[in-house]
């Protein structure tokens, strides 16, 4: 009041009770605000909150199922890498025989190779006697 009487004429002037009144409803509607406000920013947090643990999830079960798939495909390359080592060992063993068998072949040829001369020799050489004595022998 003493403001407005003696220096400041032009300034408007209202109760204080009137003007804090005001105030407390402007106070009370900025609450609502504030707290509808809050109220959203909780929803969408907690939203996002799901949304992150939904997709920690669903990593997890990508990840399970990628390994899973990893185990089956190598559990696969393992029986097959079994199977292919198992025929060539078959083939190595049968080939290894066959090798030996031509080994004795050969041994049987040069036995056929070293009596034919034997035989050729005596023939050639040898008197009676020495083809009878072959004949026998």
């Amino acid at each position: 009041m003493i403001c407005s009487i003696n220096t400041h004429i032009k300034h408007k002037c209202s109760g204080v009770n009137e003007i804090a009144g005001e105030l407390q409803e402007q106070m009370a509607s900025d609450v609502g605000k504030i707290t509808g406000g809050v109220d959203q920013c909780r929803e969408m947090l907690t939203k996002i909150e799901t949304e992150k643990n939904d997709f920690a999830e669903q990593i997890a079960k990508v990840e399970t199922e990628v390994n899973e798939k990893a185990r089956q495909l190598k559990r696969m390359i393992d029986i097959h890498r079994e199977k292919l080592m198992n025929e060539l060992l078959a083939m190595k063993q049968k080939r290894k025989k066959e090798i030996e068998s031509l080994r004795d072949e050969k041994v049987q040829l040069l036995s056929m190779e070293s009596y034919k001369k034997y035989v050729d020799e005596v023939r050639q050489k040898g008197s009676a006697c020495d083809t009878a004595s072959a004949a026998s022998g």
